[in-house]
């Protein structure tokens, strides 16, 4: 049995949008992604930015819960620009980069979880 990822969910439009993006530390594309992943928050959901950019979003009720979700949002590149992917029924490319899935990935399942109704402590 296969499992059809569907294509509208937080998920794959998160994992799409940052694997599409080379975001080296410090960059544009790593900026640029942070204010994709604030617009894409759910409605009403505050966040902060710290002094170097990273993005916090604190959703548990009571300060008793004490998990922490953390993903990096930049990526080993080089240089900034458009990362072409190649998507086949199981598995994503990169073509001639590296795909970026460090940790697009762990940033794709964080607004996963987080729009999901996960109660934790996120930063981006």
């Amino acid at each position: 049995m296969r499992t059809i990822l569907n294509k509208q969910s937080i998920l794959y439009r998160t994992l799409a949008r940052a694997l599409s993006m080379k975001r080296p530390h410090k960059s544009v594309g790593e900026t640029m992604l942070i204010e994709w992943l604030i617009d894409n928050l759910p409605i009403n959901t505050a966040y902060t930015l710290d002094s170097v950019g990273n993005l916090h979003v604190d959703t548990r009720k009571g300060k008793t819960n004490r998990t922490l979700f953390i993903a990096h949002v930049d990526t080993v590149h080089a240089a900034e620009g458009a990362n072409k992917i190649r998507k086949t029924y199981t598995k994503w490319y990169a073509c001639g980069s590296q795909l970026g899935a460090d940790d697009g990935a762990g940033v794709a399942m964080l607004m996963h979880m987080l729009c999901g109704g996960v109660a934790g402590y996120y930063v981006f």
